[in-house]
């Protein structure tokens, strides 16, 4: 994922600043965000707003796992990831500086003892995303790293209903969220590993699945069989240059077919693949077919038909929560799949499933 700051969301989000104070239990709110985690609401964790710019306090960049750490005096303050990539400033005359001796002019801040740092100078030094979102029950100021799964629409949807238990805690109306440690913590299933794929490649639909694939960083296999490859070669590439895998999806499971296919794809796309999969009437002979002539063959858990009652619930339902399961669904791209996929990605990612990317090499240890 590429990160850089979004210039034109900042521009709206300094505007608005210049209309607000700073984030104070009596003044306006807003959320610190690290990737897909809401950091929980105190005056403490809060930006502030100075002149125009987003400030942080510089644990935002230090406690949260982003890989900054820091050296702090009363008036000096060193944020560092190597010895050949930090910033100094110092409070006391205003100065920052890199490691090369670079003046920065734009100084820290001390805001009830706490120094902040101006957000888009940090994120920018150190190669990270900033971005500011105006979101219910209060905005959010996210910072991303390449970890980062959602885009910021979706980051801010599954993320809902938390910030909202956030803001009522800090604004009095309910009582403190339950600690980490507490037993009513919500179970992870990240020992449950999981592959998926698509077939029946409409290329009216397509389009679609990866615009929602392309706002996360899950790669999923789409398999093509001969006539989808043959009469969308730029479809095929589309998907291959989104970093999906491609595999062949076979309608009558012999070798002729396979060869035919895997001709195309490398016509169309330069990408050659050993992975095939088969319409469930001629799996066995695809797959008896594939192990005699060293392919992977690449069999499903959860098979979705082309004509199969598809709901994100459904779907979600159908995973394994048992430790050490390896499941692998394939799902048609039908008329809904675009509908279920987004509610389908937020289930995986807030269940912690563990999401392994289809390859010659990952799917022969399925």
């Amino acid at each position: 994922m590429k990160n850089k700051i979004i210039t034109s969301v900042l521009v709206l989000c300094l505007l608005a600043a210049l209309l607000l104070p700073s984030a104070q239990a009596d003044g306006p709110v807003y959320f610190t965000a690290i990737d897909e985690q809401v950091l929980p609401l105190s005056d403490e964790t809060m930006p502030y707003f100075f002149n125009s710019r987003i400030y942080l306090p510089y644990t935002a960049f230090t406690d949260n796992g982003i890989g900054i750490q820091a050296l702090r005096s009363d008036t000096r303050l060193l944020l560092y990831r190597s010895v050949t990539k930090s910033l100094t400033f110092n409070t006391e005359d205003n100065t920052v500086f890199d490691q090369d001796g670079k003046q920065y002019f734009i100084s820290a801040r001390i805001v009830n003892g706490t120094i902040y740092v101006p957000a888009e100078t940090v994120t920018s030094f150190f190669g990270l995303g900033l971005s500011y979102i105006d979101a219910s029950p209060a905005p959010v100021v996210r910072l991303t790293t390449a970890s980062a799964t959602f885009n910021d629409r979706t980051f801010v949807s599954i993320r809902r209903d938390q910030m909202q238990l956030y803001y009522d805690t800090y604004m009095g109306v309910v009582g403190p969220s339950p600690s980490p440690s507490s037993p009513s913590e919500k179970p992870t299933y990240e020992a449950v590993r999981i592959q998926v794929g698509f077939f029946d490649l409409d290329a009216g639909r397509i389009e679609a699945l990866l615009e929602i694939l392309d706002a996360s960083r899950y790669k999923f296999c789409f398999f093509a069989d001969v006539a989808e490859i043959t009469e969308n070669p730029d479809l095929i590439r589309r998907i291959a240059g989104s970093g999906h895998s491609l595999g062949i999806h076979l309608m009558e499971g012999g070798y002729d077919e396979y060869a035919t296919a895997s001709a195309l794809l490398f016509e169309a796309a330069k990408i050659k693949t050993l992975l095939v999969t088969a319409s469930e009437d001629v799996s066995e002979a695809a797959k008896q077919m594939a192990q005699d002539n060293d392919l992977i063959y690449w069999l499903p858990t959860i098979n979705y038909g082309t004509n199969a009652a598809m709901t994100s619930t459904g779907v979600s339902a159908k995973l394994s929560t048992t430790a050490g399961v390896r499941e692998k669904v394939l799902l048609p791209c039908a008329d809904n799949t675009a509908d279920i996929l987004q509610p389908f990605l937020v289930y995986m990612f807030e269940n912690q499933y563990t999401l392994v990317r289809t390859t010659e090499v990952t799917a022969g240890a399925y």
